[in-house]
């Protein structure tokens, strides 16, 4: 089976030999194994699991998706394999969870974020006061800040989680 990463910005990642994928999608969490039916399903702020088997030995990677769209097709994810099943994540960011992420690092990006949107919601106060033309840019920096921190903060609390 093979498993596929994508963002706006890039492929992050094209794994094969994949043997299992755990999706916790909005409906409900689906395992995916070799030959699994076609599927398509809405990912919100989630993991994924992913396990692999190289050389008889399992390694697993968990990634987290934001606003992701899963695709399991028996077509493959080439046309040279047509009846290998493929597994195609496509979302607005994915962020691999391994070792190297530090848990202080990601805490300060949390709360220089978190200081920066109460600066900016003061400022769209101010604006919206002086009935300035300013007031719509703030509200779409505000909006797109909430998302990144909302996006952060569950990564946050899956390191922690998975470092206990």
């Amino acid at each position: 089976m093979q498993f596929s990463l994508a963002t706006p910005e890039d492929n992050k990642k094209v794994l094969s030999n994949a043997t299992k994928v755990k999706i916790s999608l909005t409906t409900g969490i689906v395992e995916i194994l070799d030959k699994h039916q076609d599927l398509l399903g809405k990912i919100g702020i989630d993991l994924v699991e992913v396990e692999k088997t190289d050389d008889n030995k399992v390694e697993k990677n968990k990634f987290i998706v934001q606003d992701g769209l899963v695709i399991v097709s028996n077509k493959g994810l080439n046309n040279e394999n047509q009846s290998e099943t493929g597994v195609y994540i496509f979302g607005k960011r994915i962020l691999e969870l391994n070792s190297t992420l530090s848990i202080d690092e990601f805490s300060k990006k949390v709360e220089q974020k978190s200081t920066k949107l109460e600066t900016d919601k003061q400022a769209l106060t101010v604006s919206i006061a002086e009935n300035s033309v300013n007031s719509d840019k703030l509200k779409t920096k505000i909006f797109l800040l909430e998302d990144e921190l909302a996006f952060d903060k569950k990564v946050l609390s899956l390191i922690k989680e998975g470092r206990n």
